[in-house]
């Protein structure tokens, strides 16, 4: 929910690999690590291509 960058809010518990919720394969912290290298997944990448998308 929410825009491609550190406000985002990917919603975790409503997530699932072929019906079975993400929190059954992934221990809590490994699944936190994620959604935080995802939120800031995006500048990362504009900083690496010192531009973005956005036109």
């Amino acid at each position: 929910i929410g825009g491609h960058g550190d406000e985002m809010v990917p919603l975790t518990r409503h997530s699932n690999i072929a019906g079975i919720p993400l929190k059954d394969y992934i221990p809590a912290d490994k699944l936190e690590a994620i959604v935080n290298r995802t939120r800031k997944g995006g500048g990362e990448i504009v900083n690496l291509l010192k531009t973005s998308a956005y036109y």
